[in-house]
């Protein structure tokens, strides 16, 4: 089990984001008005870059053993799209495409609730174009 920093407990509970403990990231499910639902991670390993902590939030997008050829075929548009958001970028972890943003550890519930909201929101659109309506994650 991960030791949880108390400044991102203190955020998971502020924001009301459900989450469980899982053997290397806290795991949630967050639900959307459409239906559709979200995965999301939290690295409960605090990352410093100078004065700067943060956590990285992370939400799958696309398996890419399963999907390897249409992200082949949609790479740029998802390069492009990406280039575009202002928060986070993607990244591979394993053999999933993942959408990603860092969140500060001194950021406020709200604020922390509103990156995970941004992060899964992305992510969902990204898997929905890429798996062609599929709800995987």
């Amino acid at each position: 089990m991960p030791v949880i920093d108390p400044r991102l407990k203190r955020q998971l509970d502020g924001s009301g984001l459900l989450y469980e403990v899982s053997s290397h990231y806290l795991r949630g499910i967050l639900g959307f008005t459409n239906g559709r639902s979200q995965v999301f991670l939290i690295d409960p390993t605090t990352d410093s870059v100078g004065d700067h902590e943060d956590h990285d939030i992370l939400s799958p997008i696309a398996d890419l053993v399963t999907y390897e050829a249409r992200v082949k075929i949609k790479a740029y548009e998802l390069l492009k799209f990406a280039g575009t958001q202002r928060l986070g970028q993607m990244s591979i972890v394993g053999t999933t495409l993942v959408y990603k943003a860092d969140c500060s550890v001194d950021c406020s519930p709200e604020a922390f609730r509103s990156v995970v909201e941004t992060v899964c929101l992305l992510a969902d659109k990204l898997e929905k174009a890429l798996t062609k309506g599929a709800d995987n994650f």
